[in-house]
């Protein structure tokens, strides 16, 4: 296998950035927990939205990736976020079989079995 294609991995662990984390809470205080739940709520919404849009081809789906991009930023999930940009990317090339890749990827990051491998990582790259 090519060095320098990434081995593809059945479950991939989801990372959030423990700083975002920690500055949501001291905004949001007492209601800093139903904050990171309705965001993650918005998150798990957007992604099957995308999903669906993906498989008809829907032009909505660019807006839904951006929607995710930006929720992603706002919550720390920087997974997510590496994956939205690289949706956008294909998107801007017009790569079909790339974007395939990278949606796949993101869907399989939103797969339950996975939310096991969700952790919050300090000083990490995702």
């Amino acid at each position: 296998m090519s060095e320098t294609i990434p081995m593809i991995r059945p479950f991939e662990p989801v990372e959030f950035d423990h700083d975002t984390l920690a500055a949501l809470c001291d905004r949001h205080r007492g209601d800093a927990e139903a904050v990171i739940a309705g965001l993650l709520a918005e998150i798990e919404a957007g992604l099957r939205r995308a999903a669906s849009q993906f498989r008809a081809n829907d032009p909505a789906f660019a807006r839904t990736i951006d929607d995710l991009h930006r929720l992603a930023d706002e919550v720390g999930m920087r997974t997510l976020r590496v994956c939205t940009e690289a949706i956008r990317d294909q998107l801007a090339a017009r790569d079909r079989a790339a974007l395939e890749a990278c949606a796949w990827r993101m869907f399989r990051l939103a797969d339950p079995a996975t939310m096991s491998d969700w952790q919050v990582c300090h000083d990490t790259v995702a």
